[in-house]
């Protein structure tokens, strides 16, 4: 149910599923219920549906109650990127040290080695879900909207590489992507402040996860 004044949503409590449920064995409509309850018909319905423990067994409050708090803590603790542990990495480094998606990608394997985001992944994030927290304030170029071209209407992914002989990230060994051999290296470049023009090359197995720098 809408407060009207104040706009939010009051989720039901445990004596409102009670009512339901025995308002329900009186054989009473889903609109009688709503009007007794003072909650929207879609409410009283969503409720009967979703918090059953199975689709084979009759509602009961308290279970419903039960499952109710669970889907709640579930979507409040589900992190938008990966794990909680990782999102509260990334979400650090952009806004208190300002660093790029390439650079944090890069960082995370050495300060946290049982962790890995890509870039693009953090890019996807900060124009997407995570739009709202206005994180592309922190970015170098501080663009409110991601560019997907540049130059004369050329998109990135056409730009060819300058290396010579480079192959795409996405046609190496299945091995490599699993982690399942040694001596498959990944190799970023990780900067420092921008006041800064000095940076790191570090090299990272993919498996053992031995680091050169």
């Amino acid at each position: 149910m809408r407060n009207s004044k104040i706009g939010t949503y009051n989720h039901l409590t445990l004596d409102e599923r009670v009512m339901i449920y025995t308002l329900k064995q009186q054989e009473l409509s889903l609109q009688d219920i709503a009007k007794i309850l003072k909650r929207n018909v879609g409410t009283i319905s969503r409720e009967l549906t979703r918090n059953k423990s199975r689709c084979d067994i009759p509602y009961f409050p308290t279970q419903a109650h039960q499952n109710a708090i669970k889907r709640g803590i579930k979507q409040r603790t589900k992190a938008p990127l990966k794990n909680p542990e990782t999102y509260l990495y990334v979400r650090k480094k952009l806004r208190e040290e300002e660093w790029s998606p390439q650079l944090i990608s890069g960082r995370i394997r050495i300060d946290k080695p049982h962790l890995s985001i890509c870039p693009e992944t953090i890019y996807q994030y900060i124009y997407g879900k995570g739009k709202k927290y206005k994180l592309w304030k922190h970015l170098d170029q501080r663009h409110k909207k991601r560019r997907t071209k540049t130059g004369r209407g050329v998109h990135k992914e056409q730009i060819k590489s300058k290396i010579p002989g480079a192959v795409s990230i996405d046609k190496r060994p299945t091995k490599a992507n699993n982690r399942t051999q040694v001596g498959h290296f990944e190799t970023d470049l990780m900067e420092g402040t921008r006041s800064t023009k000095t940076a790191l090359s570090v090299t990272v197995d993919r498996k053992t996860r031995y680091t050169i720098i």
